[in-house]
């Protein structure tokens, strides 16, 4: 929710700078997680730039909610209002709320990639890397909007690539094994000051809280961080998601006999979406942790 309209500036050539990271101090925690106090918020504020994910109980923020959050600054640079009512921002969107359509004449591709980077899901959005790619091509007459788009990407993407040259050399490593956070594992891929971190694989043994698995994906200082699927031994049970600390936040878990939840999570279970049949029927929904099973007619 940094990224927002008050802190993005324009200079008398039009260039454009995004500004008010706060970057300069505590840069690891700046780029991994952000506070937000409701209770100081007035007229609504950075809330309206929170994405769905952010209004559960397990809302720590992902990368994808700052993709949610330039969406929404997209989408108000061309529309000239929030796309969703003030003080609300994506708990409306997670309530049911569709994203209003773009009106103006601008092309496509342009009011496509808002969409996108609207989506009610993490998984769904596009990455950094993709919004610079996306921005290839475009056409004149949405070139500030295009301009912003390549702008903000490439500062995700930069912001990133200068945290690790300051802090850390990158290294890999290949079947090392790993006593940490109360599991035990091999690991293969990217570490940071001793500790698996970026993309990797984990061959997990089984411990007090899971049983024995494999995971591909992100890992941060350690923990399953970002998205991955992970692989129970054994057993056709998966996850597919974001992982945060460990635990599977949003995405889909799918068990041995077919049948599949899609939603978020939370370190006790499954929080708010829908349980589905192999068949893709529905069973039920999951509300706040409580479960409601459908009725049939």
């Amino acid at each position: 929710q940094d990224l927002s309209p008050e802190n993005i500036l324009i200079n008398e050539q039009g260039d454009f700078l995004i500004t008010d990271f706060g970057i300069s101090t505590k840069a690891r925690n700046t780029l991994r997680k952000s506070v937000i106090n409701l209770q100081n918020t007035q007229d609504g504020g950075k809330v309206d730039f929170m994405g769905p994910e952010r209004f559960g109980k397990n809302n720590d923020p992902v990368k994808a909610s700052d993709i949610w959050a330039l969406g929404v600054t997209m989408y108000e640079l061309i529309e000239g209002r929030l796309p969703f009512p003030m003080g609300l921002g994506g708990l409306a969107q997670k309530g049911g709320a569709d994203i209003p359509q773009i009106t103006g004449d601008y092309s496509k591709k342009l009011k496509d990639t808002v969409y996108k980077c609207l989506a009610q899901h993490p998984w769904d959005r596009p990455t950094a890397e993709a919004l610079v790619e996306l921005t290839s091509g475009k056409d004149n007459k949405s070139n500030s909007v295009w301009k912003i788009l390549s702008i903000a990407g490439a500062l995700v993407v930069a912001t990133i690539v200068a945290f690790f040259i300051l802090f850390s050399e990158e290294k890999t490593v290949k079947n090392k094994p790993f006593d940490l956070h109360g599991k035990s594992f091999i690991y293969t891929g990217e570490v940071k000051e001793g500790l698996p971190d970026g993309q990797g694989s984990a061959k997990y043994e089984k411990s007090n809280t899971e049983e024995a698995c494999l995971y591909e994906g992100q890992f941060f200082e350690g923990y399953r961080e970002g998205k991955g699927f992970l692989q129970f031994d054994n057993s056709p049970e998966n996850m597919d998601g974001v992982f945060h600390k460990d635990v599977l936040q949003s995405g889909i878990y799918k068990w041995e006999d077919g049948s599949y939840f899609k939603g978020e999570f939370t370190a006790e279970g499954c929080a708010d979406g829908i349980w589905y049949d192999k068949d893709d029927s529905v069973i039920g929904t999951y509300i706040n942790g409580e479960f409601y099973q459908r009725k049939n007619n």
